[in-house]
């Protein structure tokens, strides 16, 4: 199994679209009379290591709806063998990799003992949260993406996993279920500092589908 941790995301879609916006103005400032010389010679300035040609490749990389569509293609392809899971820096990155780390060393002796089940009686058991409101925050951690912060937002609108069930079934279509978390706002930042952002499109979708669709054949962008 291939696990894959994304660090810096928000950065980099930060920095991207910054660059776009940039670029766009630049175009703009040399398509007016008079300004096409202007900008051609500011547009030609580079800092150290080449800054301007590193910013207009970084234009040209994947935006938030495209790497959520090829994150979405790869687990279709490939399941369970592939998990990609956006942690935040420090310590959030650390404790990924300590789990994910102790899931391999102790899948061997885990598939032992499901083997010894059929036989002794003896069933291992489901790791969940303290209490109802942590496990709930730790079932929609499972989903692609759906990272801590981003679990407790859903969670603060959405206590239970009823109540966000019996908000989907009060949807007047499956497009106003898939957008019903979109906008649903996460602290990106601190309490000091916020950095409010919303959900977004393609998460609340992939939430959806974890919770309403029934067919056993649909694949769900679910990682581990």
């Amino acid at each position: 199994r291939i696990v894959i941790l994304v660090d810096g995301l928000e950065k980099y879609f930060a920095a991207r679209k910054r660059q776009v916006g940039k670029q766009f103005l630049d175009e703009v400032q040399a398509a007016l009379p008079g300004g096409g010389p202007a900008a051609t010679a500011e547009g030609g300035k580079k800092g150290r290591g080449g800054g301007r040609q590193k910013d207009m490749s970084l234009a040209k990389l994947p935006d938030r709806k495209e790497l959520a569509e090829a994150v979405m293609d790869l687990q279709i392809m490939f399941g369970k063998r592939v998990v990609v899971h956006e942690v935040r820096p420090g310590e959030d990155v650390a404790r990924w990799v300590a789990v994910f780390t102790a899931q391999v060393a102790q899948r061997p002796e885990l598939s032992h003992r499901s083997e010894a089940t059929y036989d002794i009686r003896f069933g291992d058991q489901i790791k969940s949260g303290t209490d109802h409101a942590d496990t709930w925050s730790k079932m929609l951690q499972h989903v692609a993406l759906c990272t801590e912060a981003r679990a407790k937002a859903i969670t603060a609108r959405y206590p239970t996993l009823r109540s966000l069930y019996e908000a989907y079934l009060g949807c007047a279509s499956v497009q106003d279920g898939e957008g019903l978390l979109a906008g649903v706002q996460i602290n990106l930042g601190t309490s000091v500092n916020p950095r409010m952002r919303n959900l977004g499109p393609a998460l609340s979708k992939r939430i959806y589908e974890s919770v309403m669709v029934d067919n056993p054949g649909h694949s769900l962008t679910l990682g581990e």
